[in-house]
């Protein structure tokens, strides 16, 4: 039996913009998937090139697959198996704009999936895996001060 187990640190920041407007920011900082192992047990190796989808939504006590009712956004390849975002540029940095006003509270889902050729981020293609899901529900108000936030995933096949 092979046990997955990733980590994943993000950082969450709303920003007022105008009245009924705002940014939903996300930054994620690292991820760790030290085995190189997708959600179904199979591998990744060697390289395990990781994009990721984020789907913002009204919050959700469960939540539970549909529509993204608030944003969703694929990130480009951010690094292989295990690895922290640079701090330099926005390469971690998600925005999701949105034009109603902020209900202070979301669910949020972020899809961490492998990418074989390291180009192709295309999250309904069969090609990309999923590696793991991790899921937050929050109440946040607007402000400038960012949120820290860990999410551990750890499955054992």
């Amino acid at each position: 039996m092979a046990s997955l187990h990733a980590v994943g640190i993000v950082f969450i920041l709303v920003l007022h913009q105008v009245s009924g407007s705002g940014v939903f920011e996300l930054k994620l900082q690292e991820f760790f998937n030290e085995q190189g192992l997708l959600a179904d047990g199979g591998s990744c190796l060697p390289d395990c090139n990781t994009f990721f989808r984020i789907c913002l939504k009204h919050y959700q006590a469960v939540v539970s697959p549909g529509p993204c009712t608030f944003g969703s956004v694929t990130t480009k390849v951010l690094g292989e198996r295990s690895f922290m975002v640079s701090e330099e540029g926005d390469s971690g940095l998600i925005r999701l704009p949105f034009n109603f006003t902020w209900p202070g509270t979301f669910s949020l889902i972020i899809n961490a999936s492998y990418s074989p050729d390291n180009v192709t981020v295309n999250p309904s293609d069969m090609n990309n895996q999923l590696i793991s899901t991790f899921t937050i529900q929050k109440q946040l108000g607007m402000g400038k001060e960012w949120t820290a936030d860990t999410q551990t995933s750890n499955e054992t096949r």
